[in-house]
């Protein structure tokens, strides 16, 4: 697929399939191509922590706001809702770090894609 059907292609989902698991290999390639990405600097802060199980997916959860457009959608039921999370964090938060997070997140989810797998960006947390 070319880089134009790619982007296309892309897309942030709301609902996912509760009975596939993503393994933490897929999420680690995930975030290895991730850190190709440009970087302001070339400083790298960006830090990757990974959550595919079945004690700590609730947690993440809990923690984020779904489709800020809904107000009075909660987000998805539990049989919809992500089998795998990567969590982005920042170890120096300047004017610059929302955009190489923004830039490893594009590239994440392209990635995913390539994949045949699904994702959706969170800032409301």
């Amino acid at each position: 697929m070319n880089l134009k059907n790619m982007v296309k292609s892309t897309r942030s989902y709301r609902k996912f399939d509760s009975t596939f698991k993503i393994s933490k290999n897929d999420l680690i390639d995930l975030i290895d191509i991730a850190h190709f990405s440009a970087s302001h600097g070339n400083i790298q802060p960006l830090r990757y922590l990974i959550y595919n199980d079945e004690k700590n997916n609730p947690k993440i959860f809990s923690t984020l706001k779904w489709a800020a457009s809904l107000p009075d959608w909660d987000g998805p039921i539990p049989s919809e809702r992500p089998t795998a999370y990567i969590v982005i964090l920042s170890k120096k938060i300047d004017s610059y770090t929302h955009c190489d997070a923004g830039i490893a997140m594009q590239t994440i989810m392209l990635s995913a894609t390539e994949k045949s797998l699904g994702g959706c960006i969170f800032a409301s947390i």
